[in-house]
């Protein structure tokens, strides 16, 4: 029985995995595409294709959930090679997740920048154009202007 729950858990969590490299691959072309021009219908599409995604993927998670929660009950008479396969899609999952979040970031800074709207974050900004020093007696005074 706990074997067949674990095949269940990571048969679902494969589908999402599958879901997510959709997901990865639509980061992937906006990233590939960002200095293009992007009709509003394009962009739209893709944004309603990563929602399609990711409602499918909250779908199989809530299918899931009792799934896990009966596994989290009584999991030590679970097989060493099923509980290894779903360590696995979930250390795929997690990696997956993260490149897509790496792309998503670095692309919402880039279009920051190149439109000059929106925060970006301090650690990835450019350095600001009118920055200068003072000298005033032997103290220096840093004086920067952000624009």
């Amino acid at each position: 029985m706990k074997n067949d729950l674990l095949a269940d858990l990571v048969a679902g969590y494969e589908r999402e995995l599958g879901l997510y490299a959709q997901l990865l691959g639509l980061a992937e072309e906006s990233a590939r595409d960002a200095d293009l021009p992007r009709g509003v219908d394009r962009t739209l599409g893709a944004l309603r294709e990563k929602g399609r995604l990711l409602g499918e993927i909250g779908e199989i998670e809530t299918r899931l959930a009792p799934l896990k929660d009966e596994w989290a009950r009584g999991r030590d008479g679970s097989a060493a090679g099923s509980v290894v396969a779903l360590n696995g899609v979930l250390e795929r999952i997690a990696r997956t997740l993260e490149t897509i979040l790496a792309i998503e970031e670095t692309g919402t800074r880039r279009f920051a920048v190149r439109e000059n709207v929106g925060p970006v974050r301090a650690r990835l900004a450019p350095a600001a154009p009118a920055a200068a020093y003072e000298t005033e007696g032997t103290a220096d005074r840093c004086l920067s202007v952000q624009g």
